[in-house]
């Protein structure tokens, strides 16, 4: 019989890529994939980010290790899973990070662990996505054919051309990148308090899904301050900057925990676009 720390092990090692540790970390930081992604991109963050923040990379259902396991293609049944598998992990300061799918789901995760578990994140990083409160028509890209789906890949970037004309590899990942898609689709943003941390947006010029002017709307979700910076590229900007992305995100937490140690912490709204 398997008691519960060890059944607690067991889920977090299916749920987070098991990157290297640190020894002494100070902060932990969350990522959370773009539809149709793993735990892989963010699978070397942790050579990228100093000694003193430990990296947990999502690994969702039905990808990499779990790819017998079918998708999630409900927005509030992946929030509901991933919180027991986070709150052991919270017992040090923690930020969540989001690209795309991602950030929606580093967001409201971030808002049930503070109004409900009292576990403040020190801040929210959110990438590739327009803020929740941008009302605009949601593409029903979960019913496409595959034929469809695959046109949408290649518009979108980011998928290697070794992977679209794999028809194996396609048989594979369809299902997954369909999965999150719906996922997407039930995601519905309900206005109201809960997210007190400060948040910092990373966007692409040209990026045909988040356009900057609606990434910069989520400074509506949080009396905190807030902050945008801009990359040149469409919506995988994320693949070319990761380095100077990890830098800002260092510099964040850096003087974050600097300013908690001498109990310097400010809510001030500022906003910058770089």
């Amino acid at each position: 019989m398997i008691n519960s720390e060890a059944s607690e092990r067991i889920s977090n090692l299916t749920w987070w890529l098991q990157a290297k540790r640190r020894r002494s970390p100070t902060v932990r930081l969350f990522c959370f994939p773009f539809s149709g992604g793993s735990a892989a991109s963010y699978a070397n963050w942790h050579t990228l980010l100093p000694d003193f923040v430990e990296v947990y990379p999502a690994e969702l259902p039905g990808r990499a290790q779990r790819f017998l396991e079918p998708g999630i293609r409900c927005f509030d049944e992946a929030v509901s899973a991933l919180i027991p598998v986070m709150l052991p992990l919270t017992t040090l300061p923690f930020a969540l990070f989001g690209h795309s799918m991602g950030a929606f789901l580093a967001f409201e995760l971030a808002r049930v662990l503070e109004t409900s578990y009292q576990r403040r994140p020190i801040k929210l990083f959110v990438s590739g996505s327009p803020s929740p409160t941008v009302l605009r028509k949601i593409a029903r890209r979960s019913v496409l054919t595959d034929i469809e789906l695959i046109r949408e890949l290649k518009r979108l970037g980011g998928t290697p051309k070794e992977v679209l004309s794999n028809s194996e590899l396609l048989s594979l990942i369809l299902p997954v990148i369909r999965s999150d898609f719906e996922l997407t689709e039930t995601y519905h943003y309900v206005p109201r308090a809960g997210l007190s941390c400060p948040v910092r947006a990373f966007a692409g010029w040209s990026d045909p899904e988040a356009a900057p002017d609606e990434v910069d709307r989520w400074r509506d979700i949080t009396p905190a301050s807030f902050d945008i910076n801009l990359f040149m590229g469409e919506h995988f900007f994320l693949q070319r900057w990761a380095q100077q992305i990890a830098s800002i995100i260092s510099t964040d937490l850096g003087d974050i925990t600097d300013k908690a140690h001498h109990g310097d912490l400010s809510n001030d709204v500022s906003g910058n676009c770089i």
